[in-house]
């Protein structure tokens, strides 16, 4: 789906940027999914807490709003 700015034209560098959070999204998820169980429970935390990056860094917004 095609970013729109404030006026309502297409905005290139909006799409590139949710393209790139995405992408990045997506390789950390599946790197995620490629190890083995935690063994200890920090490496269980680290990994509960690049979850939540993947989800920021897809959903979030630079501003830290959370609009749309």
């Amino acid at each position: 789906m095609p970013v729109l700015d404030e006026s309502g034209d297409w905005d290139f560098n909006g799409q590139v940027e949710v393209f790139w959070r995405e992408r990045f999204a997506d390789q950390i998820e599946s790197a995620l999914m490629r190890m083995e169980e935690p063994y200890n429970e920090q490496s269980k935390w680290f990994n509960l807490g690049m979850v939540h990056a993947a989800w920021l860094i897809r959903y979030g917004r630079d501003d830290l709003g959370w609009g749309e």
